[in-house]
């Protein structure tokens, strides 16, 4: 996650100890011949943060009710309310004991995912898609050696290390088409083989360490940008946009995406809404498409590389867009 992606919405002050956050990145090696790109400081940042969702999402929460939103959790939307022009106004909502609400709303954001709810109700374009997806299974491990973020790449298979809470997250990825012939009967044994193919040293430091629950999986989705906004209505986060996991970039595009609606939003009208559509979609296109590129499998040592560079390039352009743009005080001005 890029340290100015979280200082957009107001968590610039993250755990960054092993025990909290996890260790700073400063430096990502590509392994198969030892390809090591350093982390070099800009905007005050100068490393990344991996942060397990259970620590990030109550930061988050935090925040937005510091900033004075009302945050319940354990509420569906069931529905959107709409007027008679067809402009949203509002949502019906359930909770855990199957109680409903209403709530009216000048804009509804739908902040909910691959499968939202809000995109279903609006029927909301993709505009763009990808053409491949991995099929990736990962792990939390403790006692694991090694400092920094690890990428290794071989035919049809892919591996990382990234330091997080209290240990690291290990992945193995390979085209989803190979998805249930590699990990379904036996998810571990798939698992070491693909860390094995990748780097024999990286299945032993892995057997040595201890597994944090369980292994979990994604069987793989293609990428797509949908069409984010209507009339009373906006879509962010992997709701609006998603790309292949491959990267490992999600979080900060979904904070990134949060900055830019709230700036839309505080601008008011329609052309707000048009601007962050605008601004999403060029910032989103070419990470989305260097992804769906990584996410085929169809490369040698060089051309992943490359493919890389280029991912590098666009992820500077929007920690570049997103420390230039408006931070937290001004949106609450």
């Amino acid at each position: 996650m890029c340290g100015s992606a979280a200082q957009s919405v107001g968590i610039n002050s993250a755990p960054r100890s092993r025990g909290d956050a996890g260790d700073s990145i400063d430096h990502v090696p590509l392994r198969r011949r030892g390809v090591q790109v350093d982390i070099k400081p800009e905007h005050g940042v100068d490393s990344l943060l991996a942060p397990r969702r259970t620590t990030l999402d109550p930061l988050l929460v935090d925040a937005a009710r510091e900033a004075g939103a009302v945050v319940r959790h354990g509420v569906a939307l069931s529905e959107l309310r709409f007027a008679s022009s067809g402009r949203v106004i509002g949502v019906s909502l359930r909770d855990g004991s199957g109680a409903c609400m209403t709530v009216g709303s000048d804009i509804v954001v739908g902040a909910d995912g691959r499968q939202s709810t809000v995109a279903q109700l609006v029927n909301a374009e993709i505009s763009a898609e990808g053409s491949n997806a991995s099929g990736i299974v990962f792990g939390y491990f403790a006692d694991l050696k090694g400092e920094g973020l690890h990428w290794h790449f071989a035919k049809n298979v892919a591996a990382g290390v990234i330091p997080t809470n209290s240990g690291h997250c290990v992945f193995a990825a390979v085209p989803a088409s190979q998805f249930v012939s590699t990990f379904r009967r036996d998810a571990m044994g798939g698992f070491l083989k693909v860390l094995a193919s990748n780097s024999p040293e990286l299945r032993a430091n892995v057997e040595r360490a201890t597994l944090i629950d369980r292994l979990r999986s994604f069987g793989g989705a293609k990428s797509y940008l949908r069409h984010c906004h209507g009339a009373g209505w906006a879509l962010v986060g992997d709701a609006g946009y998603f790309k292949d996991p491959l990267t490992a970039h999600g979080i900060t595009d979904a904070l990134r995406d949060a900055q830019l609606l709230s700036r839309g939003i505080v601008e008011g009208g329609a052309r707000g809404l048009e601007i962050y559509q605008r601004e999403r979609d060029a910032l989103s296109f070419p990470l989305m498409r260097t992804t769906d590129a990584i996410a085929s499998f169809s490369w040698d040592f060089d051309e992943v590389k490359q493919l890389h560079a280029d991912l590098s390039a666009a992820m500077k352009t929007e920690a570049n867009h997103i420390a230039n743009s408006c931070q937290p005080a001004s949106l609450a001005a």
